[in-house]
């Protein structure tokens, strides 16, 4: 078997920890998410005057959305960051954000 193919095809894939595959409504869900916690810390970043204090509410922030989302991760977050940066999108742009109930009844079933 050519592991190129069977590799593609599997990181196209994400799985819940119990090994769901994740529907497509769960997986727009959780990237809205993710935008709007990536935006708070962009936010956090552009308004920060010093490092410390930004990187203690930063930490904070990180903390919170894991504790809501447990399927967060700080890497996610900064990642998204970094992407958002690339393309240059704008808050108004880059995300459509549901109200957080109405996204943690579709991602924590």
């Amino acid at each position: 078997i050519n592991q190129s193919i069977c590799r593609s095809t599997m990181s196209k894939r994400q799985h819940n920890p119990d090994g769901e595959v994740l529907t497509v409504e769960q997986k727009r869900a959780r990237k809205r998410v993710v935008d709007e916690y990536a935006y708070k810390l962009l936010e956090l970043q552009m308004e920060g005057e010093e490092r410390s204090q930004t990187y203690g509410h930063a930490k904070e922030l990180v903390q919170e959305a894991q504790a809501v989302y447990p399927w967060i991760t700080r890497v996610g977050l900064y990642n998204r960051i970094a992407y958002i940066k690339r393309q240059g999108l704008s808050l108004e742009d880059a995300r459509d954000i549901l109200v957080p109930d109405a996204v943690s009844q579709i991602t924590n079933n």
